[in-house]
């Protein structure tokens, strides 16, 4: 059990792009406690000629605490849930001001475009995209967007072997999430088990059933979220959803497009900011919620 969590651990952080020897160093750490790092070589693997240079990439990114008072130093492991938090954090600072900068220039450049003859034949609900890579990215573009909802968030997710796992790292999103509740946002979570169109079973329908019992459960758990709020709720659909699709107050979507390679996680984000195609999808979403989806 503790393997396996350690293993998903792992591919969290292999997704928020650490490398291979931070990612050796950190779980040998949360294996064996504290410990100098001669010894952190020796369980890890991590070559000494670039251990002390990894143990202060990982101290940087908010996953160590370094005693100096004592000689050799001793290295310690901050607990997962608040390492996965800061590192997250990090990534959403650094990629702030660059955000920014792009929206910018996007927004000049969709001023020129409106004013110009190629503007002219574009439809009158300006379309502006753009297309988010790799998990820390993703996030990062979330928590900006989240922090301007004004009204509403439809959001969608899948159920699988893994999901139950990661929910102790998603922990910035739920965060921006209870804050948006804060502030009067609505939210609705739809989740979908990844079942083709066959006909199911009652057995695989009690195991969905019993698997969103436990989703509720552990995010309760973890997260404090009121679950029975009126503002936030969530329901499950059995089948695929054809697309993952979130919509932000009825303008922006985000769609996701799930990685094949890595099925904890999504690939790309594309942002599309489109009153038209939002509202389309947004019908389609609120047509799943209250007529297929259970509670």
């Amino acid at each position: 059990m503790v393997d396996e969590i350690l293993d998903e651990l792992s591919a969290f952080f292999k997704a928020m792009n650490l490398s291979t020897y931070e990612i050796d160093c950190y779980i040998t750490l949360l294996k064996f406690g504290e410990m100098p790092a001669r010894k952190i070589t020796k369980e890890s693997g991590v070559p000494i000629g670039r251990v002390y240079d990894v143990l202060i990439e990982l101290k940087e990114k908010g996953l160590i605490e370094i005693q100096e008072e004592v000689w050799p130093k001793l290295y310690k492991p901050i607990q997962p849930s608040q390492a996965s938090y800061n590192l997250v954090m990090r990534v959403y600072d650094q990629n702030k001001k660059q955000e920014k900068l792009l929206l910018e220039k996007a927004k000049k450049l969709e001023r020129k475009l409106s004013k110009s003859k190629l503007g002219e034949q574009l439809e009158s609900s300006k379309l502006f995209w753009s297309i988010t890579y790799d998990t820390p990215s993703i996030l990062s573009t979330y928590l900006n967007y989240f922090r301007e909802l004004k009204e509403e968030l439809l959001l969608t997710g899948f159920i699988n072997k893994y999901t139950l796992k990661i929910i102790p790292w998603t922990k910035p999103l739920f965060e921006i999430l209870s804050d948006a509740l804060e502030r009067g946002i609505k939210i609705k979570y739809l989740f979908s088990f990844e079942y083709d169109e066959r006909t199911l079973t009652r057995e695989i329908k009690n195991r969905c059933d019993n698997e969103f019992s436990g989703l509720k459960k552990k995010i309760d758990k973890v997260y404090s979220l009121d679950l029975n709020s009126v503002k936030y709720q969530m329901r499950y659909v059995y089948k695929k959803i054809p697309s993952y699709i979130d919509i932000l107050d009825q303008k922006r979507a985000f769609i996701k497009l799930q990685n094949p390679m890595n099925p904890i996680a999504f690939f790309a984000c594309i942002n599309i900011l489109d009153l038209h195609f939002a509202t389309k999808v947004r019908k389609h979403y609120l047509n799943l919620w209250h007529l297929e989806a259970k509670e």
